[in-house]
């Protein structure tokens, strides 16, 4: 089947729900139902605005095709009522495909959509008896606010065994602590399928959330995590951290599914290679195959320009970013400062 990527949707939210953009949308939605009736299409993104109608259109013609296997949206502007409706289509597969029979959609975004605790609960109850979404994301919509409770978080811990499911995104959904450790505390020792969480910009202070880890690292069987990621000064790990990093190594180190590691760090630009080496040579380079490090500009390229001044910066470089996995950063990093250095 030939995979088709399509965005349907690509409008200016100010004329989103105007007649002659409504109808430019149906005439898009009449070439996707062509497309579906010749076997074409197995993937379908929404990238915009659309109207009730439209959605349950669009959900209809999915409902009816056995070729779509990933379905996508990004700010569609009707915040849970999306939810509800894609509770409907989920429910119409699994009604169609038995209770234990396998669903059509393997993948399923909701990104930028405006959708609550509410609306999230909803669908999440609904997805624990269908089979067969592997990938679930969920990320930047505000699922908890002060006058929202926790119950996405439990509806989440008994979706995720029911639906196998491998890769989870809640980033920047407005997680407090208490709920991150709900979700990892439900991860623990268990024969869970999940192998990939993003759980970035929900907890703006880096130490804080490496402290919340620390006692999980050796019980959860992720293989992919990403823990933040921005330029904030609270988002960072500073010299003073060192000890919680040394600890949260000794995490890393004890678990034996983790190959893949992001978080933020600014440790002066002379530490960061040993702080990474220390991270990576406790489990061996071919277990921990990436430690993802951002640095700070801010400190970094005065760094750079007072080397380039010395002429001292090819032994500089070569001392700070010994270690493989920080050629990458130093190459994006370097590319960004050539102009400053008249390179």
């Amino acid at each position: 089947m030939q995979v088709v990527y399509y965005d349907i949707f690509d409008v200016n939210e100010e004329e989103a729900f105007s007649e002659s953009e409504a109808k430019r949308i149906d005439r898009e939605i009449d070439v996707f139902v062509e497309e579906m009736e010749r076997g074409t299409r197995s993937e379908v993104h929404v990238d915009g605005a659309i109207n009730e109608l439209q959605m349950r259109r669009l959900l209809s013609l999915v409902a009816r095709s056995r070729g779509v296997k990933k379905l996508g949206f990004r700010h569609w502007g009707m915040g849970d009522l999306g939810c509800f409706l894609l509770v409907e289509l989920f429910a119409t597969i699994t009604e169609s495909s038995g209770s234990l029979g396998m669903g059509r959609i393997e993948e399923l975004s909701i990104r930028s959509c405006g959708i609550t605790s509410k609306g999230t609960s909803v669908l999440l109850s609904t997805l624990q008896r269908y089979h067969g979404l592997v990938k679930l994301d969920l990320g930047r919509n505000n699922l908890q606010n002060a006058w929202e409770q926790h119950d996405w978080v439990g509806a989440l811990h008994h979706t995720i065994p029911r639906l196998e499911l491998q890769e989870l995104d809640l980033s920047a959904v407005n997680m407090d602590v208490i709920s991150i450790d709900a979700i990892l505390s439900g991860l623990h020792n268990n024969g869970h399928c999940l192998r990939s969480l993003d759980i970035s910009h929900n907890i703006e202070s880096l130490a804080s959330l490496l402290e919340l880890l620390e006692p999980h690292l050796p019980h959860i069987r992720i293989r992919h995590l990403m823990l933040t990621k921005g330029a904030s000064s609270a988002s960072c790990v500073e010299i003073s951290q060192v000890p919680l990093l040394k600890r949260f190594a000794d995490g890393v180190a004890k678990n034996q599914d983790l190959i893949s590691l992001g978080y933020f760090s600014v440790l002066p630009i002379d530490r960061q290679s040993s702080m990474e080496e220390q991270l990576i040579h406790r489990r061996g380079m071919e277990q921990l195959r990436r430690v993802q490090f951002v640095l700070d500009r801010n400190r970094f390229i005065p760094w750079l320009k007072a080397q380039h001044r010395a002429a001292c910066l090819p032994q500089a470089l070569r001392k700070s970013f010994g270690s493989r996995s920080s050629h990458s950063a130093a190459f994006h990093v370097l590319r960004e400062c050539s102009d400053c250095l008249g390179c």
